[in-house]
């Protein structure tokens, strides 16, 4: 059965981009960011631990931007959590409210 996507996309420039897939782990979207920033999706950790940082700085980007700050505005316990979340990727699946969601992404670059 052929795959329904390409493994290359090309932009509107003609340049050609090899498509990477990402892990169906819950953490698709900071091994996407690591991806772009470091070249490693597997680096989806420290990511994860520069997300923390900059709630710390801005912490109404994290109530504003993440299903859990909106439920829970307390970073201290999402930042427990979602450490724990990310040690145990192999070992149970990630619960959506650490999911990024991809309009938080793209709403950002409009």
């Amino acid at each position: 059965m052929a795959s329904e996507f390409s493994s290359t996309i090309k932009d509107c420039y003609g340049n050609e981009y090899e498509v990477q897939r990402m892990s169906p782990n819950g953490l698709c979207g900071f091994s996407c960011f690591a991806y772009s920033l470091t070249g490693d999706m597997y680096a989806c950790m420290q990511t994860v631990e520069d997300s923390l940082r900059a709630f710390e700085k801005n912490p109404r980007l994290f109530i504003e931007e993440t299903k859990f700050g909106k439920r829970n505005r307390n970073l201290s316990i999402y930042e427990r959590h979602m450490r724990v979340t990310v040690a145990n990727v192999g070992v149970q699946s990630v619960p959506s409210i650490f999911w990024i969601r991809r309009t938080a992404i793209f709403r950002h670059l409009q």
